[in-house]
């Protein structure tokens, strides 16, 4: 008798005792036998790695779609604010709005009352340009770009509004009663000074 170890996997190798008359062909049986339990191994493995490629993906596009419907459903509950010439913005215009640039024909700055609690607003590009569309923070206010601070009394803009160009802008609060002003890039080359 013959003892002869067959490796499937690493962690638990088989040990098969062939008795006294096995030919090659019952030792290359076993070879294939080995050959085809691997094959199968790599097969699963294959097929997890694929259903696991498969729910990240449909995992992916369901959170887009869960996105585009809520901005839908913010979008569709604000009031539209046209903001295209120099002027003062009042507290309603900067509270649950979409400020847009539509009729822009020259270079806007629209100023910022103080910032405080409640204040958000979306600023939306809805006509393309060559004239910059800038926001103002109050004298007493820093405006802060994708989390980095601008100047007291700085400004986030965009030089030449293309359709579509987004800002998120929100008061937050920096103190017991100080509140500044935030402003996230959704789409467009927006600066801060």
């Amino acid at each position: 008798m013959s003892d002869i170890t067959v490796v499937i996997s690493p962690v638990q190798p088989l040990t098969v005792v062939l008795g006294e008359g096995s030919t090659p062909a019952s030792i290359i049986a076993l070879a294939n036998a080995e050959a085809a339990a691997a094959s199968a191994l790599q097969t699963t493995a294959d097929k997890a790695q694929t259903g696991q490629d498969v729910i990240a993906a449909g995992l992916a596009e369901e959170g887009a779609a869960a996105a585009r419907a809520a901005a839908e459903a913010i979008a569709a509950n604000l009031a539209a604010v046209n903001g295209p010439a120099t002027e003062t913005l009042t507290v309603a215009q900067v509270t649950g709005t979409i400020l847009d640039n539509i009729g822009q024909s020259a270079p806007a700055d629209l100023q910022l009352p103080p910032a405080a609690a409640g204040m958000n607003f979306l600023m939306i590009a809805g006509a393309a340009g060559s004239n910059a569309w800038r926001l103002r923070a109050n004298a007493a206010n820093t405006f802060y770009l994708n989390g980095v601070a601008g100047a007291l009394n700085g400004y986030v803009g965009i030089s030449a509004p293309t359709v579509g160009a987004y800002l998120s802008v929100f008061a937050f609060k920096t103190g017991p009663s100080t509140y500044e002003w935030m402003a996230v890039i959704g789409n467009g080359s927006w600066v801060a000074s």
